[in-house]
């Protein structure tokens, strides 16, 4: 039987940085209340707990009319409810806004916070945070950097601004300069590398294979010290953990990095070894004023921290 797609429209607001979810309703065979559907399907969520949803209005149909206890079964319709919030840890870092106007918002993330909500982060991400800290609930990331990369993300203060933003990437015209501490290199610099990046195992990692490349990287060395040098690194492609990746494979990973070249699993979350990895730069055209911009990243990467390491 082909399945129903989901109705697109929610009616209910974002709530603490959480979109409503939706469920289809199936032809009725044995409910007679709606709170009998929601306490089968979800059998972890107590009966009281669907009943102050429902006594605050939180669980409704795709026109946003409220669900209570003793509303009907009614088939063939979408509900709309709010997921618990589970328990979240304080990540003990604050972003800053670097700049912002009618149509973007720059923001310089610190190490360990993600960008937007994933998996076990919601209301201690970047993109929660600057909703909640501007009172603006439309804005969206034109981009993202990993939980552990600190450094610049651009917003777009309204969605219908995102793609015009987006497009720029897209098209390779935005100049992104990262900075990182790693190991020597071993070749001449400067150095562009370039390699064919696909999934790896986990899922979460990437990997190489031996194919034509689609991901480029321009390296230099900033500074140096006896075992670390700073570096300089640009990426002319976008793909996933891409400079973390390329330094790798290099013989030189990026210091305090959990995923390459091995998988460490993590079993508490080490705030005084962060990834030393930042974004440092970005420059683009702005597609709505058309003006040159240029954003730097207040934070930096110090070398001296390791130089007796």
């Amino acid at each position: 039987m082909k399945k129903t797609k989901l109705y697109m429209r929610k009616p209910l607001p974002n709530k603490n940085g959480l979109s409503p979810s939706a469920i289809w309703l199936p032809k009725n065979t044995k409910w007679n209340f709606i709170l009998d559907f929601l306490c089968e399907k979800f059998c972890d969520v107590s009966i009281e707990s669907w009943k102050d949803r429902m006594r605050l209005s939180e669980v409704v149909d795709e026109n946003g009319n409220a669900f209570k206890p003793e509303s009907k079964y009614q088939e063939l319709t979408h509900l709309f409810y709010y997921r618990e919030l589970p328990y979240e840890s304080k990540v003990p870092f604050l972003e800053k806004i670097i700049y912002q106007d009618d149509f973007i918002i720059v923001a310089d993330k610190p190490h360990f916070l993600a960008t937007v909500p994933s998996g076990k982060y919601i209301q201690e991400t970047l993109l929660v945070r600057l909703q909640n800290k501007l009172n603006i609930q439309n804005i969206v990331p034109i981009h993202r950097l990993d939980r552990e990369t600190a450094g610049l993300i651009i917003f777009a203060k309204q969605p219908k601004y995102r793609g015009a933003y987006q497009s720029l990437f897209a098209k390779k015209l935005v100049k992104k300069i990262y900075q990182a501490i790693a190991p020597p290199i071993k070749f001449k610099l400067p150095l562009t590398y370039s390699a064919c990046m696909q999934k790896g195992h986990p899922f979460f990692r990437m990997q190489t294979i031996n194919a034509p490349s689609n991901s480029t990287t321009i390296i230099d060395v900033i500074e140096k010290s006896k075992n670390y040098w700073l570096y300089q690194l640009e990426p002319q492609t976008g793909k996933k953990h891409q400079l973390r990746l390329h330094m790798s494979n290099l013989d030189a990973p990026i210091l305090n990095d959990s995923f390459y070249p091995n998988l460490q699993i993590e079993q508490n979350c080490n705030y005084n070894n962060p990834l030393q990895l930042l974004a440092k730069q970005i420059s683009f055209i702005d597609p709505i004023s058309k003006q040159k911009r240029t954003f730097f990243s207040t934070q930096s990467l110090n070398l001296n921290k390791f130089t007796h390491c």
